[in-house]
């Protein structure tokens, strides 16, 4: 609060020390009636917006901001004046408002008023500047369509009073009403699911310390109590004078279904690795190099070999010549006319002949499939060997037979 008596010298307003001071000043500095009418304008008002002081002298603040901006100002003056007349102690308004400029086009500044009393404390006028925020405000614009364009949730927080501006619907992302969750970081705290809260508020604080990036994965409650995985990520803005985190620019993905589908994998691999730990057939998965990615520990009852030692064999090893030779005409016929998306018509079932590890060899029966990715492109083969020796010494032995009872 400034007194007029501090304000002025010898009943004027602006002597010679205020004009040395405002006339270098690179802001706008007015001094102005509670009604509008300017008293006083520095010559700094030319270079910002294009009026001669002389021109702002001669209209009101009303016809030199725009609509919304003059009722936005009428709005915050009056709560600050109801306030005053309470006895109500309350900061001097600060704006961010546009102003008209005389090439017709507007200008983004920052208000900031300081009422000036007598000494009985009777209101007399206000002292205050305006500073051009215009590029900060067109790359917050730039920054908050940015923001839209994306499915994360953008913040900006506030470090000194804990502040947190979101770009970005946190209410809908949470399922409430808008407004409802206030820009704090208590309401944000009490959406954490409780399990979370003491970890996350751990490295929060060890953040403000260390001032490194600030990294977290947590649960987040909604309103109507689902829970949802959200990844953090906070980058740190240093106070030039302090050299302290003032603020934090972030980022929050909601990751649950990324989360969800990793469980379900999971789930789906240890059900695969049950089954196949536990078949008497052996199931295998084998790369487009011909390399075993996965064989079944039932190989070691059906051939001999440990699932070690027949991944390090070569895979013409694991096959007598001719069984080899079979085997390549298919798998060279399967990639000679593979196409992005479309799995050949070859067979999927062959009868191959392979060693065992104690030289004797076994006839097994193959089914193969081929496996895609969602983009068309070949992954892995996927196949499941079962032992036939004895069909096959039955289909070999049933011609003699035959022939004894003939001779019979």
């Amino acid at each position: 609060m400034v007194t007029i008596k501090e304000a002025v010298s010898s009943g004027k307003i602006c002597d010679w020390n205020y004009h040395l001071i405002t006339e270098s000043a690179n802001d706008i500095i007015f001094t102005m009636s509670a009604t509008g009418k300017f008293f006083y304008v520095s010559s700094s008002v030319k270079n910002i917006t294009g009026f001669t002081p002389e021109e702002i002298l001669e209209n009101c603040l009303k016809e030199l901001v725009t609509e919304e901006s003059f009722n936005y100002i009428t709005g915050v003056i009056g709560t600050f004046f109801s306030k005053l007349q309470k006895g109500t102690p309350v900061k001097a308004p600060v704006f961010e408002i546009e102003i008209l400029c005389k090439n017709v086009s507007t200008l983004w500044v920052e208000l900031n008023v300081n009422p000036v009393f007598d000494e009985e404390k009777n209101f007399r006028y206000f002292t205050g500047t305006m500073r051009d925020i215009n590029d900060r405000k067109q790359a917050e614009e730039r920054f908050r369509i940015a923001a839209e364009c994306t499915n994360d949730l953008i913040y900006e927080w506030d470090m000194k009073n804990n502040h947190l501006k979101w770009f970005g619907n946190i209410d809908e992302a949470l399922g409430y009403d808008q407004g409802e969750i206030s820009e704090t970081l208590n309401a944000w705290s009490e959406r954490v699911h409780p399990d979370d809260l003491q970890a996350v508020m751990k490295k929060i604080e060890n953040y403000r310390n260390t001032g490194d990036i600030f990294q977290a994965e947590y649960r987040m409650i909604t309103k109507s109590g689902q829970i949802r995985h959200w990844k953090e990520h906070g980058t740190p803005i240093f106070d030039d004078v302090t050299k302290e985190i003032s603020r934090t620019i972030g980022v929050c993905s909601d990751v649950t279904d990324k989360k969800e589908s990793e469980k379900a994998l999971k789930e789906s691999e240890e059900m695969f690795r049950l089954i196949a730990e536990n078949a008497n057939d052996v199931i295998w998965i084998l790369d487009a190099s011909g390399n075993t990615l996965y064989v079944s520990p039932s190989v070691e009852n059906l051939r001999g070999f440990t699932p070690e030692e027949l991944k390090s064999l070569s895979i013409e090893e694991r096959f007598t010549p001719q069984s080899f030779q079979d085997l390549m005409e298919l798998w060279n016929a399967f990639f000679s006319t593979f196409k992005k998306g479309f799995i050949p018509d070859v067979p999927r079932t062959i009868e191959l002949e392979q060693p065992c590890k104690d030289g004797s060899t076994v006839w097994v029966e193959m089914h193969i499939n081929p496996v895609i990715d969602n983009e068309g492109k070949f992954k892995f083969f996927l196949g499941i060997s079962r032992n036939i020796d004895k069909r096959k010494i039955n289909v070999t032995i049933q011609p003699t037979t035959i022939s004894l009872l003939i001779l019979i």
